[in-house]
């Protein structure tokens, strides 16, 4: 399944990126940028810290039942951070649309 997601969800938040920084050129609105910065940082952040962490619980690694479960706690709280940022990131997209 992730393998499915993951190019739908890397061109969502790149055209999000875009088209808030877009909007944020054209009119002004630092919430624009705000929201763009904060939807570009999932990107670099689930290449870099993520992944990893995927491609372990993907493979069946570790082995270990008691690892397996501390590093699918440690990907949900890295994900509960990049959700965090991209719900920040709506948050202030709607703020401009919205003003």
């Amino acid at each position: 399944m992730y393998r499915h997601a993951a190019p739908f969800q890397v061109s969502l938040a790149v055209s999000g990126t875009l088209i808030g920084g877009l909007l944020w050129i054209l009119n002004g609105d630092l919430r624009w940028a705000l929201g763009a910065g904060l939807l570009f940082l999932v990107i670099p952040f689930t290449v870099l810290v993520m992944k990893p962490i995927n491609d372990q619980l993907l493979n069946g690694e570790p082995k270990e039942e008691g690892a397996q479960r501390m590093l699918l706690d440690a990907w949900a709280l890295k994900h509960w951070l990049r959700t965090v940022s991209s719900g920040g990131a709506v948050c202030c997209y709607l703020w401009a649309a919205l003003s």
